[in-house]
Order: structure tokens, then sequence, then C-alpha cells
């Protein structure tokens, strides 16, 4: 019966140790590197050095020890298997929470990474308006009215002529005037998308007029006027 782990060690360098551990049932390695010649209780096979998609750590030599302690129940290397299909990076400070938790490890991770497909989806509905908007900037034909989308409770833009910047713009029938700046586009995108989910946005910073670039100010102050606001130029502009 195949054993759920294997390891492997060697010398490495003058002074130091490499001990690898095979994962046959992922077919995932791990070289862990130590400054001590360290017992392992485990089932050896000199063929864990060379294969399997492998990961590297330095670990303190108390570190060492508690893995390969843990690695000794079976439970324990199935959920250490689910660390390595999860992180594409393993550091000590990974492996060390494990062997501290590897429960609350593994649900950290795994919220995380629902979390980030829930964004992607939110971002990708609503992409297609983003650049609409954006593009509108670029187009000479396009009109003041086609550059700026009407939300609930305000109007929103995109604005990317900027060489450094992408900018969502957020004028609230309030009057309050709100920018998300960033140099990631993902970014900006998912604020645009998180805004017309309604969703309140902290990296959103109340702004004046005369913070945002001159091509928008004139737009929302034609909408402003059009739309009988006036008044609210005044306190925007402060």
């Amino acid at each position: 019966m195949e054993a759920p782990v294997y390891y492997f060690k060697t010398l490495f360098g003058s002074s130091s140790y490499a001990i690898y551990l095979y994962f046959p049932r992922t077919q995932n390695r791990l070289v862990i590197y130590t400054y001590a010649d360290i017992d392992v209780d485990l089932p050896e096979d000199p063929k864990a050095c060379g294969y399997g998609r492998s990961f590297y750590a330095l670990l303190e030599i108390e570190k060492v020890k508690m893995l390969l302690e843990q690695l000794k129940d079976e439970s324990f290397v199935r959920k250490f298997e689910r660390v390595l299909e999860l992180y594409p990076i393993i550091s000590a400070n990974i492996i060390t929470k494990a062997i501290e938790d590897i429960d609350a490890l593994l649900k950290r991770r795994e919220e995380a990474i629902a979390k980030r497909r829930k964004e992607e989806e939110i971002r990708r509905k609503h992409a297609g308006t983003y650049w609409h908007l954006s593009r509108a900037w670029r187009v000479r034909e396009q009109q003041d009215e086609d550059k700026i989308m009407r939300l609930e409770k305000g109007w929103v833009t995109v604005y990317d002529k900027d060489p450094e910047y992408f900018y969502v713009l957020y004028l609230t029938d309030d009057g309050e005037l709100y920018e998300h700046r960033t140099k990631d586009v993902l970014k900006s995108e998912l604020a645009f998308a998180y805004l017309l989910e309604g969703r309140k946005i902290r990296s959103f910073r109340k702004r004046g007029l005369r913070e945002i670039p001159a091509e928008v100010v004139r737009a929302f102050a034609k909408l402003l006027r059009d739309e009988g606001k006036e008044e609210l130029l005044v306190s925007l502009a402060v």
C-alpha cells in the first residue's frame, strides 16, 4: 500500500540539509532547507527528490521537527496536500500556520479564493459598460451625455485619458463628488462594477471639481446646469 508521504534527505552545501517531501496522491513535492541533520520517521524514497511539482521553504529546526511529526497523521497529510494545492507560493509562514492550525489556514484561503471569484464575476458583468463610457471620452463625435451614466442616486463616468491613472468619478444627487483613482485597470473595473451594484467602496475619495480632469469638470458642469442644479457647482468647486 502506498504511503501518503515519502521523504529523502541530502546534504545541501557544506552545512545545511534539504529534506524532500513527496506527496504521491497529488504529485506535489515540498523541499525544506534546514541547518541541522534531523531524523525523519517517514517512509524513505530516493525518488522523492526527482519528481513532482516543487515548493521550497527555509524553516527553523523546531518547525521542521513539528511538521515532520504532524505528517505522521494521514488526516493532516490530506489537509496539507490541500494547502499545497491552494497556495501558489509556500512560505515558512504558511507552513508554520499550517502546523499551528491547518483548518483555520485552509478556511481563510478558501474564503479568499471565493471572494476573488465573486469579484471577477461582478467585474466581468459590468466590464462592457465600463469600456463603453471610457471610449466615449476618446471619440470626438460623442456628446457629453454619452460619457456619463445615470445611476439611481447620481451619475458616474470612467476616464482613462490620463497616461498614468484610471479614474471612476461619481457625482451624487446631493452634490458630493467621489473619485476612485488607480494604476490597475482591473481594480478600476471592480470599483465601477461595485458602484453599479449599489455597494459603497471605501477606496472612493471625496473630491472637488478642481481636483479632477478638466474635461470631466466641463461635462459635469453642463450636466448640472441642464438638470437645473447650478447651485451645486458652487459647493463642488470649493
